[in-house]
C-alpha cells in the first residue's frame, strides 16, 4: 500500500471513528433536551428556555454534519420555534407549546443511520513543501555557472541537485518533481536546447514547478520565445545572486507557505472535533476548543490566522467571545467566521455586524464548502497580516512586531522553565557599501542577509529586521551555546555570499551579539545584554561573534 492511500485510509478511519462517538452521545444529548423540556413543563422559565434553544441548536447543527439529516432537521424546526419565542419574550400559548413537546418528543424517533452523502473521500489538501524539500534542478553545462550558482543558492537553503543533459534531467524529474527548475538555454552548443526541452516538460507536468532560464542574450526575440516555451523567469548571465534568489523566492513562495493556522471555537466537542480533522486533512492546521473559557489561552498557543466560531455557547455566546477578542489590539485583524443553523440572511448581516465578523457560515455544512468557504478568508488574512507586521524591504517582521513577539517569547520561557536565546546582528561597514556602489546595492545587501536569516535559522526561530542594517532573531527553547553555534554558521556562510555590482564581485561581514533567559531578567534586560555583546563584536574586530555572559569573542572559523 502506498503512502497516499495510507494517508486516505487513515483519514476515512478516524472520520468513521468520530461518527461512532457522536452516534453513542446522542441518546445523552436527547436526554439533556428532554430534561430541560420537563424543566419548563412544569414552570416556564426564560433562562432554561435559553438553555433548550442552545441544545437543540447544537443538534441541528452536528446532526447534518455526521449525517443525521432527519434528526437534524427536526431539531432546527424546534430551535426556530423557541428562538422567536424568546427573541419576542412571549410566552408560547398552551397548544403551540404542546406541538414544540411532541416535536421534542419526536427527536429520538428521528434517530436513522447516518445517510451516505458524506463518504470520507478525502478534500484535496493545499500542496506545501518544507525546509528539506526545498529541491532546485539546475539544467546547465557550463561548469562554472553551476558550480557559483549552487554554492550561491545552497547558502540561501535551496537543495541543488545538477543536470548536464535533457535526459538526465528528465528521468529525475519522472521519479521525484522540483519546486523549480533553472535551465541554460544553450545546451551542447545547440542555441535552442533548453527551450526545447521546457517546451516538453510543460507538455508532461504543466505548471507543477516553477521554470527559470539563463542566457547571454538580452534581446526581444529570445525573451519571447522563453515566455512561449512557459518560462517563468529569465535571467541575462552574469546573474546577480540577490535579485535570482529574489525572484526564486517570489516564485516558489506559494509552494513554499505553511498552513494556514485555523482556530475552531465550539462547545459541541464532537462537531469541534470533525471540523479540525476536515481542515487538518484539506492542508492546514486547526486545532479546537471546546471551552470558551481557554480560548485566549490557545489564541496565544497557536496564533490563529482565522477563528471559526460558534454562535450560541454556555458561558458566553459567539458575540460576546468576538467582541473580546476585537477589544485586543494584536487581534483586531483577524478574520472571525460565525457558525450557527440560521438563514436568515438579515439576521445573518446583523450579527456580524454586532460581533464584528466577517462572514457566516450556515450549519450543517458540507465539508468541501466548509473548507472552500475558509480558504480565501485565510489566504487575504495572510496577505494583510504579512502587510503589516513585515518589514518592506525584507519581507521579515518589522521593529515593532519582533519587540513584541520578544515579550511573548520571554513570558512562555518563564512560565515553561526553558532557556531563550535572543540574537541582534548587524552588518559590518554598511556606509562603505552604499558609499561604494550605491544605496540601491545596499538594499540589495540587506535583502541578500534577510533570506539568508530566514532560510537558515529553525522553522520555531523569529526573525525581524530591527533596523537599517541590523537584525533580531529570537530562538525559543535554545541554550546560549546553541544560539552561539548557529549564529556563526550563518555567519561563516553570509561572508562567502559574492555580491555583484558593474561586473565587481565584492562579499560583505556582519558582527553579532548573543544573550539568553533567564540570564537576563526581561525582554529589556535581553535586548540590552544583546545589543551590549553586540557593541563588544564590533570593538573585537568585526565578523564575529560575542556572548553576552562572558563578553568572550568566539574567533571566526578558518
Amino acid at each position: 500500500m502506498n503512502n497516499n492511500m495510507q494517508k486516505i485510509n487513515d483519514f476515512q478511519a478516524r472520520l468513521q471513528e468520530l461518527r461512532d462517538r457522536y452516534t453513542e452521545s446522542l441518546p445523552e444529548k436527547i436526554a439533556g433536551i428532554n430534561e430541560q423540556q420537563k424543566i419548563l413543563n412544569k414552570k416556564w422559565d426564560w433562562d432554561a428556555a435559553a438553555t433548550l434553544h442552545r441544545m437543540t441548536h447544537s443538534l441541528a447543527g452536528s446532526g447534518g454534519s455526521f449525517g443525521y439529516t432527519q434528526l437534524g432537521a427536526q431539531a432546527r424546526e424546534i430551535e426556530i420555534e423557541l428562538k422567536v419565542a424568546i427573541s419576542a419574550k412571549s410566552i408560547p400559548e398552551a397548544d403551540k407549546w404542546d406541538e414544540l413537546v411532541a416535536k421534542l418528543n419526536g427527536l429520538q424517533d428521528s434517530i436513522q443511520l447516518p445517510s451516505a452523502e458524506n463518504d470520507g473521500t478525502p478534500i484535496q489538501a493545499n500542496h506545501y513543501v518544507t525546509e528539506t524539500q526545498k529541491s532546485i534542478y539546475l539544467l546547465e553545462d557550463d561548469r562554472a555557472v553551476v558550480e557559483e550558482l549552487s554554492q550561491q543558492l545552497g547558502r540561501f537553503g535551496y537543495q541543488v541537485s545538477t543536470f548536464s543533459t535533457v535526459e538526465a534531467l528528465n528521468e529525475a524529474i519522472c521519479e521525484n518533481k522540483p519546486l523549480a527548475l533553472i535551465t541554460g538555454i544553450i545546451l551542447n552548443n545547440d542555441v535552442l536546447a533548453g527551450i526545447k526541452a521546457v517546451r516538453n516538460i510543460r507538455a508532461l507536468y504543466g505548471d507543477a514547478f516553477s521554470i527559470l532560464f539563463l542566457s547571454p542574450r538580452s534581446d526581444f526575440e529570445i525573451r519571447l520565445e522563453v515566455v512561449r516555451a512557459g518560462g517563468d523567469a529569465y535571467f541575462v548571465k552574469p546573474i546577480e545572486i540577490t535579485s535570482f534568489v529574489d525572484q526564486l523566492d517570489r516564485l516558489t513562495q506559494l509552494r513554499s507557505s505553511e498552513p494556514n493556522r485555523i482556530l475552531i471555537v465550539d462547545d459541541d466537542k464532537h462537531l469541534a472535533a470533525h471540523y479540525e480533522l476536515i481542515l487538518n486533512q484539506a492542508g492546514m492546521d486547526a486545532m479546537a476548543v471546546n471551552d470558551p473559557k481557554k480560548l485566549l489561552d490557545a489564541m496565544i498557543e497557536h496564533g490563529p490566522e482565522l477563528i471559526l466560531m460558534d454562535l450560541y455557547m454556555p458561558t458566553c455566546s459567539g458575540l460576546e467571545l468576538a467582541k473580546m477578542i476585537r477589544q485586543q489590539e494584536a487581534y483586531i485583524g483577524i478574520p472571525i467566521i460565525f457558525l450557527s443553523s440560521e438563514s436568515d440572511e438579515a439576521k445573518q448581516f446583523n450579527t456580524m455586524r454586532m460581533g464584528r465578523g466577517d462572514g457566516f457560515l450556515t450549519k450543517p455544512i458540507d465539508d468541501a464548502c466548509l473548507v472552500e468557504s475558509i480558504r480565501p478568508y485565510a489566504k487575504r488574512a495572510r496577505v494583510l497580516n504579512s502587510m503589516m507586521v513585515q518589514d518592506g524591504l525584507t519581507r521579515l517582521l518589522s521593529h515593532t512586531k519582533i519587540k513584541e513577539l520578544l515579550d511573548i517569547e520571554v513570558s512562555r520561557a518563564e512560565r515553561d522553565g526553558t532557556q531563550m536565546a535572543y540574537a541582534m546582528i548587524d552588518i559590518d561597514k554598511f556606509k562603505a557599501v552604499n558609499d561604494t556602489y550605491g544605496h540601491l546595492v545596499g538594499d540589495y545587501v540587506i535583502k541578500g542577509l534577510a533570506r539568508l536569516l530566514k532560510h537558515r535559522f529553525r522553522k520555531s526561530d523569529i526573525v525581524g529586521r530591527y533596523g537599517g542594517e541590523e537584525f533580531a532573531v529570537i530562538l525559543p527553547d535554545c541554550s546560549l551555546e546553541a544560539a552561539v553555534k548557529i549564529v556563526e554558521q550563518v555567519r561563516v556562510s553570509f561572508e562567502k555570499i559574492s555580491f555583484t555590482h558593474e561586473d565587481v564581485n565584492f562579499s560583505v561581514t556582519f558582527s553579532a551579539g548573543v544573550a539568553v533567559f533567564p540570564d537576563a531578567g526581561d525582554a529589556q534586560q535581553l535586548t540590552q545584554s544583546a545589543d551590549d555583546a553586540l557593541y563588544q563584536a564590533k570593538a573585537n574586530g568585526r565578523n564575529c561573534t560575542v556572548k553576552a555572559s562572558t563578553k568572550k569573542m568566539l574567533e571566526p572559523d578558518d
